[in-house]
């Protein structure tokens, strides 16, 4: 049984390094604007109905002010949870 000899490592900044070729650079800069541009418009349709709806609909026994910060307190609790999210799920 013999088997084959793998490649040396290629050092970073090297002409022949394996990179991304430049027609999928721009796909990916457009996934990346669609899903940055459909997450901002989440977390500010969410902000609008904490400030608006969201007090006498998800916590109608507090009054009007406890209300609104419960419901920002959830919408606080979304901005928290991305990074950690993202440092766990994004390797």
């Amino acid at each position: 049984m013999s088997t084959a000899p793998s490649p040396a490592p290629t050092p970073a900044g090297r002409d022949d390094a394996p990179s991304t070729p430049p027609h999928s650079m721009g796909r990916i800069a457009v996934a990346s604007l669609i899903g940055t541009t459909i997450e901002f418009y989440d977390f500010y349709a969410y902000g609008i109905a904490a400030a608006l709806v969201l007090n006498a609909a998800f916590f109608p026994t507090l009054d009007e002010t406890a209300g609104t910060l419960a419901a920002f307190s959830t919408y606080a609790v979304a901005f928290v949870a991305r990074p950690v999210g993202s440092i766990v799920l994004g390797h």
